[in-house]
């Protein structure tokens, strides 16, 4: 199974700003669709509270449609939230991965046509993702917009598969960077 980051950063290696994403660009946010429809998005607590609040709804209720949601939090999962159909709460991404592991989750992610595994943040998260990704794909975003949450990488680790500019309405420019691990 592929295991992958998809973020968007600006020029200050920015990724939010009080819990949200300080830009707006259509045509990044259906990248970020294609990237993840009918595959296992990986999410960590703040960034999964935060779409419950933007979509006005209670914790447990808000999922990525079409595909497999994965929230990881110890605290939530203290809180009694059970797993629902298309979100499940793991506390830490390494119980998360021995439990995809076993022998019938590996087939039935396997009858369903899930190949991947997309960390999709926030900033713990992803930092931590690092040591399992293989794949990595950056939205550049060339802006300078206030943050206070950051991903940044070692790209002497990475090596770079391509890079498409993006034509957005907004005006904003950005491109999207495509890397593997140097040792796949």
């Amino acid at each position: 199974m592929i295991e992958k980051i998809v973020v968007a950063r600006n020029n200050k290696y920015g990724i939010g700003y009080k819990g949200d994403i300080p830009w707006f660009i259509k045509e990044d946010l259906l990248h970020f669709k294609e990237q993840t429809i009918n595959q296992i998005v990986v999410m960590g607590k703040d960034t999964y509270l935060g779409m419950c609040s933007k979509f006005n709804k209670g914790v447990g209720d808000v999922v990525l449609s079409n595909r497999f949601n994965i929230v990881i939090s110890k605290t939530l999962k203290e809180e009694g939230l059970t797993n629902k159909p298309g979100i499940a709460f793991f506390n830490s991404i390494p119980e998360f991965r021995k439990y995809i592991k076993t022998e019938v989750i590996k087939a039935k992610l396997y009858k369903s046509g899930i190949s991947e595994i997309i960390y999709m943040g926030g900033e713990s998260i992803y930092s931590e993702a690092l040591q399992y990704a293989t794949e990595l794909v950056l939205t550049e975003v060339e802006t300078s917009h206030e943050v206070d949450r950051f991903f940044v990488f070692d790209k002497s680790k990475w090596k770079l598969r391509s890079v498409k500019p993006i034509e957005t309405i907004s005006g904003i420019n950005c491109s999207v960077i495509s890397y593997t691990t140097s040792n796949v």
